[in-house]
């Protein structure tokens, strides 16, 4: 109608099944806290789901933009996270966790996690595991080969890491292909889960202030994670065979990896970069050869990984980097000023400047083919 309301009505049963007005659409101010690119969904292809802080989640198809489902109200939770598990399902996350059916009009499916979940999330390769961070300060893990009810495989150690010391989870990340999961806390610890068994392997801390980004280089050798705090840095360890963050004897090889009943002691280091001001994302290049890092400052570093020394340093942004996504051969990064910046990694040459975003650009993603690159604020 003319206020810009719509309704969708059952013709055989009269029932009101849905309305909405148009001035709460995904074209509404409200700030969107994340989006999530899908891999292949179906033969409907990829998908781009966008979540806003007013908790509506809207999913489009991503070589169009057109929109597939306008609003997926959450309810409870002001900030929603988002992961697509192919080839029809979406997974919402907030104070609860919900599963949705993107080609049934059915209604979503509560998923057997404990509440106030939402404060980070990772998806295997295979998309049959789901690893979820919790306010309490553990991981729950979900077995999503059951789509009708995403069998709860185990509720990682909950407040026992909060009493340690570890702060909340806020960033996960899976070991390669491998059945294993990173997550970083905002006490500055790692913590290393078998997400088959739900087993802890290993935990210990970084540096005092939070865990901001964790990378894997491709040929899986080693993991970097960056905190921020006053001890900002970036960490490099080695990755062992059975994908634990294992010491480096002299000659190259693995020592004996941590003991699973030790929690403090913390893995030897293949390098460690002391930074200021607060390392915001970390990321290795496709060829795994240099590791790039990113400021609040603005600059981008250029880390060769065969010494692990600072071989480029960019001023990139006039504000600080708070969003980062690399290429095949650029990397794009995102400001506190809404600009986006595209790099050449060779080089540093800057090959596209956008102001993007009225605001702090959250979260990149580029494209699999490495021509699309999608923002959020």
């Amino acid at each position: 109608d003319t206020a810009g309301h719509w309704q969708l009505w059952n013709v055989g049963t009269q029932e009101l099944i849905r309305q909405q007005s148009l001035a709460e659409t995904i074209h509404s101010l409200r700030s969107v806290h994340t989006v999530e690119l899908s891999p292949k969904m179906g033969d409907d292809g990829n998908y781009i789901a966008i979540a806003r802080t007013n908790a509506v989640i809207s999913v489009l198809y991503a070589d169009s933009g057109t929109v597939k489902n306008e609003r997926i109200q959450l309810h409870g939770e002001q900030r929603p996270l988002v992961a697509f598990l192919p080839p029809y399902h979406l997974i919402s996350i907030g104070s609860m966790v919900f599963l949705h059916n993107l080609h049934q009009a059915e209604p979503p499916r509560a998923l057997p996690v404990a509440k106030d979940i939402g404060r980070a999330v990772a998806v295997s390769h295979d998309s049959k595991i789901i690893a979820i961070g919790g306010a309490d300060g553990g991981v729950s893990l979900l077995n999503t080969t059951k789509k009708d009810s995403c069998e709860l495989l185990y509720p990682m150690f909950g407040g026992e890491l909060l009493d340690r010391g570890f702060g909340l989870p806020i960033s996960l990340r899976q070991l390669g292909s491998s059945d294993h999961f990173l997550c970083g806390h905002t006490g500055g610890w790692i913590a290393n889960v078998n997400a088959v068994s739900g087993e802890l392997l290993e935990a210990f801390p970084i540096s005092q202030g939070p865990v901001n980004g964790m990378a894997v280089d491709p040929g899986r050798r080693w993991v970097a994670i960056g905190t921020a705090g006053k001890d900002s840095c970036v960490s490099v360890m080695a990755l062992s065979g059975d994908n634990r963050l294992c010491p480096v004897s002299k000659d190259g090889g693995s020592e004996i990896p941590l003991s699973k009943k030790s929690l403090k002691e913390k893995p030897q280091e293949v390098a460690r970069l002391n930074l200021d001001p607060d390392v915001r994302a970390v990321a290795f290049t496709a060829d795994g050869q240099h590791l790039l890092v990113a400021l609040r400052n603005g600059e981008l570093l250029v880390i060769e990984c065969a010494d692990w020394s600072v071989e480029s340093r960019w001023k990139l942004h006039d504000g600080g980097i708070f969003a980062m996504t690399v290429g095949t051969e650029i990397c794009a990064t995102g400001g506190t000023d809404g600009v986006i910046v595209l790099t050449k990694i060779s080089d540093g040459q800057t090959l596209g400047r956008w102001s993007a975003h009225s605001a702090r650009i959250t979260d990149l993603i580029i494209s699999a083919d490495g021509q699309t690159i999608f923002s959020a604020s």
